[in-house]
C-alpha cells in the first residue's frame, strides 16, 4: 500500500472520486482535488480547490492575492481558477483541506459561490 493508498483510505467516506491517480471531493461548495506530487519531486500532496472559471479574477487581483495570500496560490489549471498548496504527507491534511477550501470559496465569484458545478468533472482542473 503505498503512502497516497493511505491517505484515500483515510478520507474515503467523504470522496466523490477516487482512483490511483487523484481523488476527488466537495466541501463547503467547492470541488477539491488531491493528487501525489510526481517524482522527482520530494513527496508531498497536491490540494487544489476550484475557484471559479479561468477569468473569474483578474490578473493583477490574482497576483496581488498571491503576494499575500494566507494559504497557498492562485493559480489557472486548464480553465480553472484554482487555489492550490502543497502538504506533507504526515500533515494535518483534513484541516488543509478544510482551510483552503473555505478560502475558495470565499474567493469565488458572487455568480459560483456556494454552487458545485457539477457540470465540470474532477478532471477539469488536474
Amino acid at each position: 500500500m503505498t503512502r497516497f493508498d493511505e491517505i484515500r483510505a483515510r478520507l474515503q467516506g467523504g470522496l466523490e472520486k477516487d482512483t490511483a491517480e487523484f481523488c476527488g471531493l466537495v466541501l463547503h461548495g467547492r470541488r477539491v482535488v488531491i493528487k501525489p506530487t510526481v517524482a522527482p519531486a520530494d513527496p508531498a500532496l497536491i490540494v487544489a480547490a476550484y475557484v471559479g472559471p479561468r477569468g473569474a479574477l483578474d490578473a493583477a487581483a490574482a497576483l496581488v492575492y498571491n503576494a499575500s495570500a494566507p494559504l497557498g496560490a492562485l493559480a489557472i489549471e486548464g480553465k480553472a481558477l484554482i487555489l492550490r498548496v502543497l502538504c506533507a504527507y504526515d500533515g494535518e491534511l483534513e484541516q488543509v483541506i478544510d482551510r483552503l477550501a473555505r478560502e475558495a470559496e470565499r474567493l469565488a465569484p458572487p455568480t459560483t459561490a456556494g454552487l458545485v458545478d457539477r457540470t465540470q468533472p474532477f478532471e477539469h482542473f488536474l
